[in-house]
């Protein structure tokens, strides 16, 4: 999606997906930054904020942040003539408006480069991965070409799609995980080389110009080439660091990939648990996109005071056991569960217990509201 936001007591917001169509607007006095953030992640993924100002103010780089989207804004601040040109659709209030204005500059400022995706997927029928090209193409800032080759079956997704429809658990955390690895090693492959590129072409100066440079010394330096092998050296350092960062965190992606997997082949004697850090709207909102909590799932709750009523609603169709660390007084309607009387086996999403161990808790618990009348 691509978002506007126009900051102020009343905020006004607006959503566009990638055809320029409105899917949200709307504004509010007062408006809590965590309210506006799960007005607009509800409908999907943002990859562009938009700004009406030449001087992107605080709100609009923090929600850029929190969101992991690019902001576009102007060289100079819109004019209200050229916000008007950029609305065509009715709107509550100026707020509004002005954050629909944003939104639609955004889109028409990468207008060029999606239409170049669009004739990409259709002379190369890829259009099933349009989607995935654009976000691609759009948050990294690599060609769409290369955005493509990144998304062509391996003999690595032929094996996880044979993990995946052999076995009846769905993970998909795991392959989300996946595709994040495979992008950051295609990264970590360009830095590799722009860093042995740059070496080079540092080793070419100095050979070349090694003659020079010995009668250039006794006579002081130009600054001219003294700035030129300081910017040589600047961009090899930096490139060195953003590789060891990118080294470290494939390191712990792959630490993930290896626990995640380990989950997998623990199917058949250990049950699953998907990991919640409450029941607020708010948590339930950003992780059950990963989660894709489902039918007779077991959720880990790590502070049962934290909840909302829709999402204890929405859980009781499909969720039967609840397995928590910090209990509320209020009864909920779950098999609960303690989590320390459980061995548990952890990552960030998920947990696993032996299925014997977790049947034993259960039962023990049924037995107990029996006996209650419960």
């Amino acid at each position: 999606m691509i978002i506007g936001i126009d900051p102020g007591t009343t905020i006004g917001y607006a959503v566009l997906d990638l055809d320029g169509k409105l899917i949200d607007s709307g504004s509010k006095k007062h408006m809590e930054f965590s309210e506006l953030i799960s007005r607009i992640i509800r409908h999907g993924k943002v990859l562009l904020v938009g700004c009406d100002k030449a001087v992107v103010p605080s709100l609009v780089r923090r929600a850029a942040a929190k969101l992991g989207a690019k902001i576009i804004s102007p060289r100079s601040d819109l004019k209200v003539d050229e916000k008007r040109v950029l609305v065509d659709v009715k709107t509550c209030d100026m707020h509004e408006s002005d954050a629909v204005a944003s939104a639609m500059f955004a889109y028409n400022e990468i207008t060029p480069l999606l239409k170049k995706i669009d004739q990409y997927v259709k002379e190369y029928r890829k259009e099933k991965v349009k989607k995935k090209i654009s976000e691609i193409v759009i948050s990294r800032g690599i060609s769409i070409k290369k955005a493509a080759g990144l998304l062509e079956p391996r003999e690595e997704d032929i094996i996880i799609k044979k993990v995946k429809f052999e076995r009846k658990l769905e993970e998909k955390d795991f392959f989300r995980l996946y595709d994040k690895l495979k992008l950051l090693q295609k990264d970590f492959t360009l830095l590799k080389q722009q860093n042995v590129s740059l070496q080079e072409q540092i080793k070419q100066l100095e050979n070349r110009d090694k003659f020079l440079m010995n009668k250039l010394v006794k006579n002081n330096l130009p600054q001219t080439i003294e700035k030129k092998l300081g910017h040589k050296e600047r961009a090899i350092q930096l490139g060195a660091k953003e590789i060891q960062a990118k080294e470290n965190e494939l390191d712990k992606l792959r630490d993930e990939l290896n626990r995640t997997n380990h989950f997998l082949s623990l199917k058949n004697s250990h049950v699953l648990l998907k990991k919640l850090d409450n029941l607020g709207s708010e948590e339930f909102m950003k992780k059950n996109s990963l989660l894709n909590i489902q039918d007779k799932d077991i959720l880990l709750v790590e502070d049962l005071f934290i909840k909302s009523d829709k999402v204890i609603q929405d859980l009781k169709e499909k969720v039967d056991v609840i397995v928590y660390r910090n209990k509320s007084s209020k009864n909920l309607p779950f098999i609960m569960i303690d989590a320390k009387k459980l061995n548990l086996t952890e990552n960030d999403y998920f947990a696993v217990v032996e299925k014997q161990e977790f049947e034993k808790q259960k039962d023990g618990y049924q037995i107990i509201r029996k006996i209650l009348g419960i």
